[in-house]
């Protein structure tokens, strides 16, 4: 098998891959490259990478959030390759691991390079290349990526991120958080991994349905309600972006947490804290409410792994959340 890849494919094809034996030699990786290459969850563990962090080219976060989840990487200063592996089938070519195959990405920056991948299983050159890769993985040049290195990384990564061309346009959320940070104190990103229980969905699908009976809720809530276990720690009337972010992280939507606080108890699991489902989000000071558009969406789902790494799951200030991904 011989399968040419352009830049768009090269995800998708390697998330088919079946084989355990997961090994990438690629120099450059930035945000998205989790998502699209399935390592943002379990099979991220015993995965083998090499990547070039002394460049200043690869985002060190996406490289800390893939040690966190189990991987063992290594930084070698002269790899310049892109080499996927994956039991017996490899793809060889030109993208580089980031969601746009950009040496310097981000959603607000000049996009557009145009890629060429090739896929193969022939025996010859799959034994071939791993032997490469078992030798590159050996040589004295390759080492283990440490906290050092990756703080190293930090400083040369920003660095190039200034000088990198950058658009700026649009009046979505966003970029009125962007000019109006004061305002948006009180509006968070809620990122989690794991849903509610069965018994929970259950209660949460007869409040909405008026079968069980809240007080404080009334028959206009009904419908809109979303429930979050006892650990999360809201703050009195916070409006939030809820994100499950298991594998390849979604948006569900914006709700903002009811004043005074609701909460219903579930057996054996605690309260379960209740939420509005919203159209949009409401900000004192601003006369408007203000809708999340697709850039929005795009920008905050590129950065969620780099997110996790730095501030892990549970609740994101938004003005944080922008401010670090915005270098």
């Amino acid at each position: 098998m011989l399968k040419f890849l352009s830049e768009t494919e090269i995800g998708p094809e390697y998330l088919k891959l079946k084989g355990k034996d997961k090994r990438f030699a690629v120099a450059f990786w930035g945000k998205g490259a989790l998502a699209s290459l399935g390592l943002d969850g379990q099979r991220a563990k015993g995965t083998k990478i090499i990547c070039n962090l002394e460049s200043g080219a690869t985002n060190p976060d996406v490289v800390k959030q893939l040690i966190r989840l189990g991987a063992d990487v290594k930084s070698n200063p002269k790899l310049h390759a892109k080499v996927y592996a994956s039991g017996s089938t490899v793809i060889l070519g030109s993208s580089n691991a980031s969601a746009n195959g950009l040496v310097v990405e981000g959603d607000n920056e000049l996009k557009g390079w145009i890629e060429a991948n090739i896929m193969t299983d022939d025996p010859k050159l799959v034994d071939k290349v791993g032997k490469w890769f078992n030798h590159l993985w050996e040589c004295q040049q390759s080492r283990l990526v440490n906290d050092v290195m990756l703080e190293e990384a930090r400083k040369k990564w920003n660095q190039r991120r200034k000088l990198a061309p950058v658009k700026r346009e649009g009046k979505g959320l966003l970029d009125i958080c962007r000019k109006n940070q004061e305002l948006f104190g009180n509006i968070f990103l809620a990122v989690y991994f794991e849903k509610l229980s069965q018994l929970a969905g259950d209660t949460i699908k007869e409040i909405n349905q008026g079968v069980r009976e809240v007080t404080g809720l009334s028959t206009t809530d009904f419908g809109r309600v979303w429930g979050y276990g006892d650990g999360w720690e809201f703050p009195d009337g916070a409006w939030f972006i809820d994100i499950f972010a298991r594998n390849n992280p979604i948006i569900y939507g914006v709700a903002r947490v009811f004043t005074p606080s609701l909460k219903v108890n579930i057996q054996d699991e605690g309260d379960l804290i209740l939420a509005h489902r919203e159209r949009g989000i409401q900000v004192q000071g601003i006369n408007k409410t203000i809708l999340m558009s697709q850039a929005d969406k795009d920008f905050i789902l590129e950065g969620v792994p780099s997110l996790i790494a730095e501030f892990d799951y549970g609740l994101i200030s938004l003005v944080e959340a922008i401010n670090y991904l915005d270098g």
